[in-house]
């Protein structure tokens, strides 16, 4: 299934521009520029072998009770998100926001499935789990983030 998924996404690429080799050339970039920043951190982290994220966790062992595994769901978190130039992009440490996750960005979504309530997650996306290669009015194209999470609640409850 995986395999038919990535060839699907070459074929629509290639389709659409974009050849497989552009786009395995920004992975690496983008991972080598994740690696980098983790180190400049003097950080660990695990990378999920799939997707290519980035991550580093801690569980709160004593409110991990709502996995966030549907993406019918909303998230209240406090994040922080950067680029790796250390650009702050948002904060919200004070308030939590609350994010729909089928309207998060592909990284989030994969990520998601790795918190519980209460837990704390550091967040390194390469761009195409993030903005991609077209990027937003804040974030310019190809370019990784780094987000710094923490899940305080998931609605609606289960």
């Amino acid at each position: 299934m995986k395999q038919t998924t990535y060839l699907l996404l070459v074929l629509l690429g290639s389709l659409m521009g974009c050849d497989k080799a552009a786009i395995d050339a920004q992975l690496q970039e983008d991972i080598a520029a994740i690696e980098q920043d983790i180190a400049k951190r003097n950080l660990s982290a695990f990378e999920d072998d799939d997707a290519h994220f980035f991550y580093r966790h801690e569980v709160n062992i004593y409110n991990g009770i709502f996995p966030a595994r549907n993406s019918g769901i909303r998230l209240v978190v406090n994040y922080d998100a950067e680029m790796l130039d250390g650009t702050v992009l948002h904060s919200s440490s004070v308030n939590p926001d609350t994010i729909p996750l089928d309207r998060a960005v592909i990284g989030w979504k994969l990520a998601a499935k790795h918190l519980n309530i209460g837990d704390k997650m550091q967040l390194w996306l390469p761009s195409n789990l993030a903005y991609g290669s077209d990027g937003n009015e804040w974030v310019p194209p190809n370019t990784p983030l780094y987000f710094n999470i923490e899940l305080v609640d998931i609605h609606p409850h289960f």
